[in-house]
């Protein structure tokens, strides 16, 4: 009866088309697995650049320092005119800003006797490849 059974299950599969189940290979699965859709990142949202600042102070006295420093702090380039003040009292705004500049990453350069710049650390200044004065500012210590 078996043989009876075996011969009609081949004769049914003759005629009758295959399940899918039947067509599927299953050690393919085990090869490639299906990968699953990683999200992309959306763009970032565009920054705002903001105008770069030039603030021009020349302090009366030796209390305008923190101004200067308050500028610098805010991320301002600040341009300091050091001309009508005693050389001691530009010596100390001098020695206050430079600790800030320190603190703050930011540069410090000397533009003539008596007018720094100074630029946050966002700011990049290149001079030119002249040499520079020998000169030596009022209000710096002689050696």
């Amino acid at each position: 009866m078996s043989l009876f059974k075996g011969s009609m299950q081949w004769i049914r599969d003759q005629f009758t088309a295959p399940d899918e189940d039947d067509l599927i290979d299953e050690s393919y699965d085990d090869l490639y697995e299906e990968e699953e859709p990683t999200k992309q990142a959306g763009a970032l949202p565009a920054r705002s650049v903001r105008p770069q600042e030039l603030v021009i102070i020349t302090p009366g006295s030796y209390h305008d320092a923190k101004a200067i420093v308050n500028a610098l702090q805010q991320g301002l380039v600040v341009f300091v005119c050091l001309g009508n003040l005693d050389s001691t009292i530009a010596a100390r705004i001098v020695d206050f800003v430079g600790g800030a500049v320190y603190l703050l990453h930011a540069s410090i350069q000397l533009m003539n006797e008596d007018t720094l710049l100074l630029t946050p650390e966002s700011v990049s200044i290149t001079t030119d490849p002249l040499a520079p004065s020998d000169a030596f500012p009022q209000w710096r210590a002689k050696l």
